[in-house]
């Protein structure tokens, strides 16, 4: 006869159709953004305190260099000035990625600011018109909510305009914060391509940037919708705003 033993303490693998796993993949995505937001914000302030600083430094000595240059070589004074322009371009470059990692006015609390400031670079970025809307009763429902529930609200509209700005070569763009009950919904339309002409619904949510609003829609018990109508595409997400504890997980 064969005899098996096994470890009496063997940890085994979780199996994917227990009762546990829906919770264990819960916590996964937010340990996944949590950490995501954290290296983000990370980066967003080492790039405004580091290299921004440098630029701005490396800008101001361009100048200098220029006016001393002036009435010594004025070719020489044209290519300084020239460099300072090139630094200064550069500055701001980095510090409009520094805004979009770690934005000022979402780390002091205020996600509708935050909001607004986004939609300002949208513009001023891509040459296209991009209007916030916030509907009366959101702000209150705000300041009930957790900063993170506030931060990832920022972030899927922030991912939502991305896509919108960078691939469907729109001229407009429509961000709408309303409330129903205790909830908040958010809305971007842009009238832009699209997804596949003709097609009613997006072909897959496969793609990275929707798969990040789905993770942190998930992460505030809500849900995203994107629907293609009348020329225009719209991305909704529902989600319960201001009724959780600060802190607590959803799921």
């Amino acid at each position: 006869m064969v005899k098996t033993h096994s470890a009496p303490h063997a940890i085994r693998p979780l199996e994917w159709g227990s009762s546990s796993a829906p919770l264990a993949a819960t916590a996964l995505e937010h340990a996944l953004i949590s950490v995501a937001e954290q290296e983000q914000e990370r980066i967003g302030r080492e790039l405004h305190d580091g290299l921004g600083q440098e630029l701005a430094g490396a800008a101001f000595l361009a100048k200098a260099l220029a006016g001393k240059l002036a009435s010594l070589d004025p070719a020489v004074a044209s290519d300084a000035e020239w460099i300072k322009i090139i630094l200064g371009r550069c500055l701001e470059g980095v510090r409009h990625l520094s805004r979009q990692l770690s934005p000022t006015d979402l780390a002091q609390g205020n996600a509708i600011a935050a909001l607004e400031r986004l939609c300002a670079d949208v513009e001023r970025s891509y040459g296209v018109s991009c209007c916030l809307t916030v509907d009366e009763g959101v702000q209150a429902l705000c300041d009930r909510a957790s900063a993170d529930d506030t931060r990832q609200l920022f972030r899927i509209c922030q991912e939502a305009l991305n896509n919108a700005t960078r691939h469907s070569a729109c001229r407009r763009v429509r961000v709408r914060l309303s409330r129903r009950g205790q909830a908040v919904r958010l809305a971007i339309s842009d009238d832009g391509e699209g997804f596949a002409q003709g097609a009613r619904r997006p072909p897959s949510s496969s793609g990275v940037g929707i798969t990040s609003m789905n993770l942190r829609a998930r992460s505030l018990d809500g849900c995203i919708r994107i629907t293609r109508r009348t020329g225009w595409t719209h991305v909704l997400l529902r989600a319960p705003c201001g009724v959780r504890p600060s802190g607590e997980l959803s799921g």
